[in-house]
């Protein structure tokens, strides 16, 4: 998979995953919110309701957007990862460094 097609998908990934955490934060955040409603009675609980959905939509939007694009581009950078390197080397991996590699600054 090229850089180009890499970027694409997890760009992709990230915008849809911010999407979705938008909309599930929005709604989350609006039914924990409306729940002080409900000590009001009957007829001001749509009045209350109305008053919270505001402050509660953008609330869990902003939330959403931002933890669902960060998840969703570190889980799409995993998964197009190219197959047989680790980011993190392991102790085997390594190697000493061989003759020439760097300068030795101890002939001079």
């Amino acid at each position: 998979m090229s850089n180009l097609q890499r970027t694409l998908v997890c760009t992709l990934a990230a915008w849809t995953m911010a999407a979705a955490g938008a909309y599930l934060g929005s709604q989350t955040s609006w039914a924990w919110r409306s729940r002080a409603c409900e000590r009001w009675g009957a007829a001001a609980r749509p009045v209350c309701q109305a008053w919270v959905m505001p402050g509660a939509v953008w609330q869990g939007t902003t939330a959403g957007l931002w933890s669902g694009g960060i998840l969703g581009a570190f889980l799409a950078g995993l998964a197009t990862s190219p197959h047989g390197r680790s980011p993190v080397a392991s102790r085997d991996d390594q190697t000493s460094p061989q003759r020439g590699d760097r300068p030795d600054i101890s002939q001079n």
